[in-house]
């Protein structure tokens, strides 16, 4: 580095320095409620700041527990980000979360990524908040009995608080894929959830995707790809709550309540895709004893049932949807034409339905993509696949990498310090804020989210057509 770089070098970061003494005089709350857990978290849960503050925690073994382990990381207590010396498979039955203030930042596994070949819980009775977590893969397994089938979800967040997933890729849970029960202020955006097993529960074939319950409020679902469920993509039963944007393929019942529903509901630009599985209503509205409070925003959703999109938010005119187990009126009784004003600090960017299923198809999921990811979205394009498909090959092509050297180990590579004017012979406060609220450890984890998509992009793999599962725009 010259020494005009490295002066403009220390004059810049003195100057972050004083933002951020400034900052400290602004309570710490109204701070931390201003920035979003990174660039591009969107809707309810945006606000979680995971470990923000708090230390770099390394993965250095695919181990199901003891030291270096996944389970050994997120078992530790106060604010920590988790970044990842390895990347492959992750066999362990349950990687269970304890304690909140919680970063996963997959996005730093060199090479292959990170999947855990089992099911991610919360506890359930820990009030466990403030998590946030990108590009993870959750291939639950084969179902053993060795847990009730009404209870083998693949993610299950039944009670947490202020949650971000982004970028992560579910499968294969046999109650639901994603359990968001009793959850509070939880976005799941730019995810890939996937087919369901088709055994193991007690009610038969159940087959769902995402559940939130009557005790949940402010949940997001945005951006999603949802593909190969029965029903529940999403369910949610109390408002205020969004599904925007997202993609939905070879589903029967898509969008419903499946329980006791009240609050205002946006469902706006979503595409739905008949599959050959079954008939696809994109509504089923089975909201019960119908609260006051229930309000349905729909605008410019599409459903393609083999001819090309078609409007549907219009529920009279094309017959797209079911008005069932409504006990007070008619649930056309409570579409509303003018969007509700949900507060949302970081509010999502609505596309239009045709821009967002081409992005959803390019970008939904963990990256790198593993085999079935591909095979998901080859057969929605193509709209072929079934119901209940197994994971036949957890990494396929996908090459494990080699971690970039730390020399003095505070979690951040020897390149990247060197980039930022640091000396990497030397231990960094990996906590400390810049100007834009955003601590060390976090510009590192959301670099390298950045970084992963252009490496994605660029492996070489064969692609079918990019065209989107229809014949009109």
């Amino acid at each position: 580095m010259s020494c005009c770089r490295a002066m403009r070098r220390r004059v810049l970061t003195e100057l972050q320095r004083c933002v951020v003494l400034l900052a400290s005089l602004v309570p710490a709350t109204a701070v931390r409620a201003e920035v979003p857990a990174f660039p591009g978290a969107m809707g309810f849960g945006a606000t979680a700041t995971g470990g923000r503050g708090g230390p770099i925690v390394k993965v250095a073994n695919l181990n199901a527990r003891g030291p270096g382990s996944l389970q050994a990381a997120i078992d530790q207590a106060g604010p920590r980000i988790v970044v990842f010396e390895v990347s492959g498979v992750i066999s362990a039955p349950e990687l269970r979360i304890d304690h909140g203030d919680l970063t996963i930042a997959g996005q730093t596994a060199p090479g292959a990524g990170i999947t855990l070949n089992g099911r991610l819980v919360a506890n359930y009775g820990a009030g466990v908040s403030n998590l946030v977590i990108r590009h993870l893969r959750v291939r639950a397994p084969a179902y053993d009995g060795s847990v009730a089938g009404n209870q083998y979800d693949a993610v299950q967040f039944s009670t947490v608080s202020r949650v971000m997933l982004d970028h992560v890729t579910v499968s294969h849970g046999v109650d639901e894929t994603v359990d968001f029960w009793r959850a509070r202020d939880v976005t799941i955006q730019n995810s890939s959830i996937e087919s369901s097993q088709t055994r193991g529960h007690p009610e038969g074939v159940h087959n769902y995707a995402l559940i939130a319950g009557p005790d949940s409020t402010r949940i997001s679902v945005l951006r999603n790809l949802f593909a190969h469920h029965r029903a529940r993509t999403p369910a949610l039963a109390t408002g205020p709550a969004e599904t925007v944007n997202n993609l939905i393929y070879n589903v029967r019942d898509a969008w419903v309540h499946h329980n006791q529903a009240n609050g205002p509901f946006i469902i706006e630009g979503n595409s739905y895709v008949q599959g050959g599985d079954a008939e696809m209503k994109p509504a089923l509205l089975d909201a019960g004893r119908a609260n006051p409070s229930i309000r349905y925003f729909y605008s410019d959703n599409r459903f393609d049932r083999g001819n090309g999109f078609e409007p549907i938010d219009d529920p009279v005119s094309l017959n797209a949807f079911v008005c069932a187990y409504f006990r007070d009126g008619d649930c056309r009784d409570y579409f509303v034409s003018e969007r509700p004003a949900f507060t949302i600090t970081h509010p999502a960017r609505v596309l239009p339905a045709s821009e967002a299923r081409e992005l959803v198809l390019d970008e939904a999921g963990a990256w790198p993509r593993d085999p079935f990811s591909e095979q998901v979205i080859a057969e929605v394009r193509t709209r072929t696949g079934r119901w209940g498909s197994p994971v036949t090959a957890l990494l396929g092509d996908l090459v494990p990498g080699t971690a970039p050297r730390d020399t003095d180990g505070d979690g951040l590579p020897d390149d990247w310090e060197r980039r930022e004017g640091l000396d990497p012979q030397t231990f960094t406060d990996v906590a400390e804020l810049r100007a834009d609220g955003y601590s060390l450890a976090e510009h590192y984890v959301n670099e390298q989210a950045m970084r992963l998509r252009e490496i994605d992009s660029a492996r070489p793999r064969s692609r079918p057509n990019r065209r989107c599962c229809c014949k009109n725009r």
